[in-house]
Formats: structure tokens, C-alpha cells, sequence
């Protein structure tokens, strides 16, 4: 991508990508779209934090796509508190209950 260009998160986040379309966007990646310096979390749109919860753990997508779009850090207990209530309904009930413990024991939430 370019300079301007709009990200993978910016298109979801507008309703121009669907989070299907994240290995696309890799892809380009891999066959050097974009700045060649840009490390993939810049190119896709994520910041640091919400790269490493989804290189961890990848069907958090949506709710790190929800929790950007309301506004919601994922650092701190009460942040991942509030967006859990918020993007949890993108997530499956095993995905649901996953995220949590996943949260728990990095200590993301209290357990």
C-alpha cells in the first residue's frame, strides 16, 4: 500500500473488506505492496497491541475490528471488559469462551 492508501482495517472498518479477506491482504504484503519498510501489523492497520492479540489468537478478528470501531483500547482490565460486551457478538461461544480464558491467563482480565 501506499502512502494514503487505506488499510485492511480501514476498508473493514468502512464495510469495503470482509475479515475474510485479511489473507489477501497478506499476500500483498509478502509480494512487497506498499512501504518496504512497513512491518505487516503497519500494512494490515493494526497497532502493535491489536497485532499481537491477533497473531495469537486469529479469531479475535472481529472483535478487535469491533473494538476499533467503538472506540475501545485493548490494554487495561476494564477496556477488555467494556469491548468484550461490545465486539463478543461476533465471536462464537467457543471462540467467546476461549477469548476469555486466553485473556485470563495472560492476565489481560482478572481472573
Amino acid at each position: 500500500m501506499s502512502e494514503g492508501e487505506e488499510t485492511f482495517v480501514d476498508k473493514c472498518l468502512a464495510g469495503e473488506a470482509l475479515l475474510a479477506d485479511v489473507d489477501d491482504y497478506i499476500d500483498r504484503w509478502h509480494e512487497g505492496e506498499g512501504d518496504p519498510d512497513a512491518s505487516l501489523a503497519k500494512f494490515l492497520g493494526f497497532t502493535d497491541e491489536e497485532y499481537k492479540l491477533w497473531a495469537e489468537k486469529p479469531n479475535t478478528l472481529a472483535f478487535i475490528l469491533n473494538a476499533r470501531r467503538s472506540g475501545v483500547r485493548l490494554s487495561g482490565a476494564e477496556d477488555y471488559a467494556r469491548s468484550y460486551r461490545i465486539a463478543a457478538r461476533g465471536l462464537s461461544g467457543q471462540d467467546i469462551e476461549e477469548l476469555t480464558q486466553w485473556l485470563k491467563q495472560t492476565g489481560r482480565i482478572p481472573s
